[in-house]
């Protein structure tokens, strides 16, 4: 139905006319023009024309197009657009001319694909056909979209506007296609199993048969790729690609990657080649027979040649897959008369916690077979410093092999070689040589030995190496017993663990001298396991373990269950026993219990990384363990006795209560358990941790602790933080152990005072006159191991205030000759999630600090930080916002034009600004107390004080171009300047270990008779009782001709300031100040007592307001609870 008008002739026979109008429903099922149920909908203004038999003709605009598939559940959308259309039929000849825009199409719903893929275009396209299976298709399509639907969320697939052209005749098809692909997402679409999507200009030509027959040739320009969220550009792609029935050809080339590939024969041939020698080989091996001749004649003859660097497409699309390597040199050839032969060269190959430098393998066939050899090539500074060589070659029923490790002294390490080979229903092996070496040492191999795995998973053995220290091994079966299905035993003697740990790749650093012997039969209904094991003065990861000993039991019971009995000791004394019985009927289950006895907790810390953190003391209690292996039920008490956790590198020490640990159905449960600082101050635990699921561990845990003292160390080689440090601090820890949250507010106290030690900070220095200056990445330079975790881990929210009063230091050298020395605090809100990282907010204002550095081109000098420079975070913690001063008082000697000279104070040092790390750096200088050169100063622009301001700090002279009084002055002052930064190099090293900053400078001037004086200033600072105590003490000591009445050492400033309270408002001062300058009296000794009150105000009329507001009792929250001020 619909609202229409036609005009023109129409008859049984002919239809020749104009349609205008709403066509609001077209059954086309109905009218028998479709078989199935689709339903059109459009406003026309189109001619048409037909003799009802072979012709027709359409054409005119059809708008608000919309298809639809009417189903017994409703409708289905498949098409909508504005379309201006052109047909014609003329018997087997058609032709159609589309232009306008296609809204969407819905692919799935249309039949032409089985994914819910939603096309949408802007098009202008022509279609031909002069007879069946001949088509032409040319014209453009712009916007083009291709977005699949997921759960009512649409997923960009490709989007771009390509030109196209193709023509088919049969099966031969041949066309071109170029324009702009805007993004297409190779991961979304299917092809690779990473996020990895691209942009390109495409110009592509090819040609086809759909059989022997292939070209493809073209561009893909300026490539770009979004992978693992970075983006990279490989550049310009060019492929090159043609097979015919004689011939196959490939070449592509993009940045630094080329593939260069040529065989005989089509690439259907090579295909089919490739798959006939994978069935024969399939054949051959369950014939117990390779045949390598009839496998080499079915070779396709051809050649491969690869080159890679590491930014390209291959090489990413690797990444992806967790490989990575900088150089990669593939040239193989194959032939049916000369077998496969080639090398392949890897230059830093990268995989997960493996990286090899250098990787080579070389493959050659001869008249015995194919042969192979492989070389790893590592350098010292590899975590793994040896190297690795394989040599084999395959025989009729197997393969022989040798390996041999060395170090980087040439020394071998291992050695050994062995045989595979197909016996019987299994596989036989083998070492072949009179000898083995394992970890150094060498092992006389008895020979005939033999280890036999059958396809029934029967083992029969007998194999024995032995020393000349009658160090061994043993493994044999008994064969006689034709009951069991296996029965063996595994003899070890004096076996020494560390060499041989250290040249096995990724195990564990494992020391010490091993015996044991291990017994296992298995039978159709039973198995049986027994051992005996001691370890003498093991060591795991450095953590020394002494001697470690375990026996273990496992045998039938009688009714279908087994008897489990384990012994653990340490220095022939237990420490461990588990006994009871297991029950392997279905997924398996044990009814035991474990006592502890003096439990060493620091049997762990060997598997903690980097010893980052350990465990000291002991445990001891008994814990029932009952049900399926993987729900176990556990219950029990721990003691725990002089237990402590502790961390070497940040100075952390804390002690645990003795109480018992409650483990109630295989949930730890904490009831107010305290951990005690070094000052005694506790930290409230409770809650619990929940492991009833192994799979899915939780916990829930509500935190409290008040003036906590988490650092108390003093320094060490291995110390990264070290001093006190103090904090108050409410948390809730939640969530499953693979995706806990820590929520909380965390103070840091006024009387903190620590040092960070950047141990793999790179300075610059006073060699470098690269640049100016420096800012150095802080960060690991390790090439990054590609490794994809889930999306879990921890994720945090943390309010953290410092106090105004912490003090921090972070020395940018172990030496801590450069150092970074603040006084200061501010609020800072702290996020971190594995999927989006650390972000932090707030501002660090500093109220009193000082810099220690030395520029290039200027030697080690002391700043002073200005009172309310900042450090502001908005997001991303590396890359903050810097308003920070830094100067440093020069006094030094300045012309007046007539070779005279006075003596100037100047403050000179830099100004950072904007966001690091590329801030704004500005070289200042200032007169402060010399109104006359603070003038001059002002007048000059900002380059010309910044050049006076280096020169100052480079030199310690002033120098704007005028003439020196004299030329001795100023190599005087060159001098004294050097001097100054080797006094305070050796004087700050010196006193560091002691925490006191102690700086000198040395200054020498002539007067108008040319006469010289030297002042030797000095000054002294130092912070004791928790920075509640600062004093202060600095001097001048002058010597010369016309200064001998005042030859000796002056102190010209002392203060001690003493903090009173803990909230830092009220202070005590007592100060003395040489030359106090007086409005009336002028210069003059001062000498004095105060007391400073300071307050925090919201309005003026609290100055006068004395009475502090009652403090209000906590509110019940869901951190800690409290009634009647107790905890709950």
């Amino acid at each position: 139905g619909g609202d229409f008008t036609y005009s023109g002739k129409l008859s049984a026979k002919n239809v020749d006319g104009h349609l205008r109008g709403w066509f609001r429903r077209v059954d086309l099922r109905q009218l028998g023009v479709m078989k199935d149920p689709y339903v059109v909908s459009a406003w026309v203004d189109v001619d048409v024309r037909s003799d009802l038999k072979n012709h027709h003709y359409i054409s005119g605009p059809l708008h608000q197009l919309v298809l639809t598939s009417v189903h017994k559940h409703g409708e289905q959308h498949l098409a909508a657009g504005n379309l201006d259309i052109t047909a014609s039929i003329n018997g087997a000849k058609t032709a159609a001319h589309v232009n306008g825009k296609l809204d969407y199409a819905n692919l799935k719903g249309l039949g032409l694909m089985d994914k819910p893929y939603v096309l949408g275009t802007e098009a202008n396209l022509a279609f031909r056909s002069d007879r069946p299976k001949h088509y032409t298709v040319e014209g453009y399509l712009g916007n083009l979209k291709l977005d699949e639907h997921r759960g009512g969320k649409a997923v960009s697939l490709f989007n771009g506007d390509l030109n196209v052209h193709a023509s088919m005749a049969g099966k031969l098809l041949n066309g071109s296609a170029n324009g702009i692909v805007r993004h297409a997402d190779l991961y979304q679409l299917g092809f690779v199993d990473k996020p990895f999507a691209s942009n390109c200009a495409l110009n592509i030509e090819f040609d086809t048969d759909m059989a022997a027959k292939l070209m493809v040739r073209g561009m893909l320009g300026n490539l770009q790729v979004q992978a693992d969220n970075k983006q990279f550009s490989p550049g310009d792609v060019t492929i090159d690609m043609l097979s015919r029935a004689d011939t196959t050809h490939a070449v592509i080339e993009g940045g630094d990657f080329a593939l260069n590939t040529d065989w005989h024969g089509s690439y259907q041939h090579v295909l089919k080649a490739g798959k006939r020698i994978a069935t024969d080989l399939q054949k051959q091996v369950a014939n117990k027979r390779i045949d390598q001749t009839s496998l080499q004649k079915l070779l396709p003859m051809g050649r491969l040649k690869l080159v890679s660097g590491e930014g390209n497409l291959f090489s990413k699309l690797l990444e992806q897959q967790g490989y990575v390597f900088k150089t990669a040199n593939i040239d193989l050839t194959s032939s049916p008369s000369k077998g496969l032969n080639g090398n392949i060269v890897v230059d830093s190959l990268v995989y997960n916690d493996m990286h090899a430098d250098s990787l080579i393998v070389d493959l050659t066939t001869n008249d015995t077979g194919l042969n192979y050899d492989l070389q790893v090539l590592n350098n010292a500074k590899n975590d793994y410093p040896y190297k690795g060589y394989v040599h084999g070659s395959f025989f009729d029923r197997g393969l022989n092999t040798s390996i041999l490790i060395t170090d980087m002294a040439d020394k071998t390490a291992l050695a050994l070689s062995a045989q595979a080979a197909m016996q019987g229903q299994g596989i036989n092996l083998s070492l072949t040589s009179a000898q083995a070496i394992l970890g150094y040492k060498t092992f006389n191999v008895e020979p005939d030995n033999y280890l036999y795995i059958g396809r029934n998973k029967r083992l029969k053995a007998e194999m024995r190496l032995l020393a000349d220290d009658e160090a061994g091994l043993h493994l044999y079966s008994d064969d006689t017993d034709s009951t069991s299905l296996q029965n063996f035993t595994l003899s070890i003697n004096k076996f020494e663990l560390s060499q041989l740990m250290a040249v096995l790749p990724f195990a564990p650093r494992i020391s010490g001298e091993l015996n044991g012997d291990y017994h296992v039969i298995q039978t159709t209904s039973d198995l049986t396991v027994s051992s005996d094991m001691a370890i003498k003065n093991m060591v795991y990861e450095l953590n020394g373990m002494g001697d470690v000993g375990a026996e273990f039991v496992y045998m039938p019971k009688g009714d279908g269950t087994h008897y489990v009995d384990g012994t653990l000791t340490r220095n022939d004394r237990e420490i461990g026993r588990l006994s009871g019985v297991y029950d392997s009927k279905g997924k398996g289950s044990l009814d035991a219990e474990f006592t502890l006895e003096k439990f060493p907790l620091g049997y762990i810390n060997g598997f903690v990384p980097d010893r980052i953190i350990g465990l000291h003391g002991t445990g001891e209690g008994t814990l029932a363990m009952q049900g399926p292996l993987k729900n176990l039920d556990i219950n029990g008490e721990i003691y725990l006795d002089s237990s402590y956790v502790f961390s070497e590198p940040y100075g952390v020490k804390l002690n645990f209560a003795n109480d018992p640990v409650l483990i109630n159905h295989s949930r730890v449960e904490f009831e107010n358990f305290e951990v005690f600082a070094s000052n005694k101050a506790p930290l409230d635990i409770s809650g619990y941790l929940d492991f009833s699921n192994f799979d899915r561990m939780n916990t829930d845990l509500r935190m409290r602790a008040r003036n906590f003292q988490v650092i108390n160390a003093k320094e060490n080689m291995r110390s990264e933080v070290f001093g006190k440090a103090f904090v108050n601090f409410d948390g809730e820890l939640q969530g499953p152990l693979s995706s806990l949250q820590l929520d909380g507010k965390v103070d840091v106290l006024g009387n903190t005072d620590i040092t960070y030690v950047v141990r793999d900070a790179q300075l610059a220095n006073d060699n470098e006159l690269e640049n100016l200056v420096t800012f150095t990445n802080l960060n690991d330079t390790t090439r990054d191991v590609v490794k994809r975790p889930d999306i879990q881990g921890l994720g945090m929210k943390l309010r953290v205030e410092v106090d105004n009063e912490a003090h921090i230091v972070c020395a940018l050298d172990p030496e801590r000759s450069n150092y970074i020395d603040i006084v200061g605090g501010g609020t800072l809100n702290m996020e971190y999630d594995p999927t989006n990282g650390s972000r932090l907010r707030g501002r660090y204002t500093i109220s009193d600090g000082q810099m220690k550095y030395s520029l290039p081109i200027i030697p080690l000098r002391t700043f002073h930080i200005k009172e309310g420079s900042y450090v502001e975070f908005t997001g991303d913690p590396t890359t903050p916002t810097l308003s920070i001063t830094a100067t440093e008082r020069v006094r030094t000697s300045v012309s007046d034009g007539t070779g005279n000279g006075r003596m100037v104070d100047f403050d000179a040092g830099v100004r950072l600004s904007r966001r690091f790390p590329n801030p704004g750096v500005e070289f200042i200088i200032q007169a402060p107390e010399d109104q006359d050169m603070q003038g001059k100063l002002s007048s000059k622009s900002v380059e010309e004080r910044s050049k006076l301001a280096v020169t100052m700090l480079a030199s310690g002279m002033y120098f704007d171009g005028s003439n020196n009084s004299t030329a001795n002055t100023a190599m005087n002052s060159a001098l004294m300047g050097f001097l100054q930064s080797q006094v305070n190099s050796i004087t700050g090293r010196a006193l560091t270990s002691m925490g006191v900053d102690l700086t000198a400078n040395m200054e020498s001037t002539a007067d108008a008779s040319g006469s010289l004086h030297t002042d030797y200033t000095f000054k002294f600072s130092k912070r004791l009782w928790d920075n509640r105590l600062r004093i202060i003490m600095g001097g001048r000591v002058s010597t010369g001709s016309q200064v001998s009445e005042q030859n000796g050492a002056f102190f010209d400033n002392l203060s001690l300031e003493y903090r009173l309270n803990r909230q830092e408002t009220q202070y005590l001062k007592l100060y003395y100040e040489r030359e106090a300058y007086d409005w009336l009296e002028g210069n003059q000794g001062e000498f004095g007592v105060g007391f400073m009150w300071r307050r925090k105000l919201q309005h003026f009329k609290d100055i006068f307001r004395f009475k502090s507001k009652k403090e209000q009792p906590p509110q019940r929250d869901s951190l800690i609870n409290f009634v009647n001020g107790k905890k709950q």
